[in-house]
């Protein structure tokens, strides 16, 4: 198990070369929810976790992961989280 700090934020990798736990899509964050049955996405920012949303899309959940993970590295994640949160939940319902 791999941890960093990056901008405030812990990052956990399970994957690694050293024989870490592997998930079947390969996408750190992402984890089936057996109680919803759909797979959910989050990420860590500043010590918090923050939620990214469920879907049976995986697919659309590694895009999301992926384009926060973006906004962390460049330090503008919260901002681009609360725009996004609203978008989410209104796609969703």
């Amino acid at each position: 198990m791999k941890i960093r700090i990056e901008n405030g934020t812990t990052i956990i990798s399970t994957g690694d070369a050293t024989g870490g736990k592997k998930n079947k899509h390969g996408c750190t964050g992402i984890q089936f929810d057996k109680r919803s049955q759909k797979h959910r996405a989050e990420i860590s920012y500043n010590k918090k976790k923050y939620h990214l949303g469920y879907s049976t899309d995986i697919d659309e959940l590694i895009a999301i992961r992926k384009e926060a993970e973006f906004h962390v590295k460049n330090g503008e994640f919260e901002a681009w989280f609360r725009l996004k949160k609203g978008r989410w939940n209104e796609k969703r319902n």
